[in-house]
């Protein structure tokens, strides 16, 4: 099984991309890596580099963290699986195993974003493993900006990729989730009517760090938006 990794960044390149990318490139199952550059100073040094299987895009004005990531999802293929990985991020090796584990016992479905059940080394998630979440039981579950649903590190395939676009053009073009974007992005599968699911045993690197979630000041912003949106499907 092949994968494209698309990857949002922002000045990141020397203290994260550069081994973030040296690393991905070391897994056989990733067959393409886009990166798209959100108007940085390091777009530069990015293509210097001249990595095989990498694409290196960049966006005509700074779009900020949470539409950066949608916009990554522009530069995917008709018919391929997907992994969203932030620039400060690493993939470990569970997190492919888990992957190919669901594909074999259940078969991977192109409705359904699996998610992750740990950031390691400081968040585990294992309470949610082998949770499936569905429009219908959304609400029942989803909890607004905790860790496990404040991530976007997941794999969708690209068909569901443009229903969150098409949902988020729809409906909520003209919202900004500040800091809780991952949470947002979570609420737009389920509202396109798409399911996600915990894989045990999925998990990424998390390498904490002063401008981890963000490169924008956006915790007050964030606090309002989350306790003043309406989450309900």
């Amino acid at each position: 099984m092949k994968f494209t990794v698309t990857i949002p960044t922002y000045n990141r390149y020397d203290n994260f991309l550069s081994s973030t990318i040296d690393q991905l490139l070391e897994y056989k199952n990733i067959e393409r890596i886009v990166i798209v550059d959100d108007d940085s100073d390091d777009y530069d040094k990015i293509v210097s580099r001249n990595w095989d299987r990498v694409e290196v895009y960049k966006n005509e004005k700074n779009l900020g963290c949470y539409l950066n990531k949608l916009n990554t999802y522009t530069h995917l293929k008709e018919d391929e699986w997907c992994i969203l990985l932030d620039s400060d991020n690493m993939l470990r090796p569970e997190y492919i195993e888990a992957i190919l584990k669901e594909d074999e016992i259940n078969g991977l479905n192109k409705n359904t974003a699996y998610l992750p059940t740990a950031a390691l080394p400081h968040f585990n998630y294992d309470h949610m493993s082998g949770v499936l979440i569905t429009p219908e039981n959304f609400n029942e579950i989803f909890v607004p900006c905790i860790a496990e649903w404040n991530t976007c590190n997941f794999l969708l395939h690209s068909s569901l990729a443009r229903k969150i676009l098409n949902t988020k053009k729809k409906l909520f073009d003209d919202v900004l989730p500040y800091n809780c974007d991952g949470c947002f992005i979570n609420f737009l599968i389920a509202k396109g009517k798409g399911n996600i699911k915990f894989l045990p045993g999925m998990a990424y690197e998390h390498r904490v760090h002063d401008d981890g979630h963000n490169w924008y000041i956006e915790d007050d912003q964030g606090t309002e938006f989350f306790n003043n949106f309406d989450w309900k499907i």
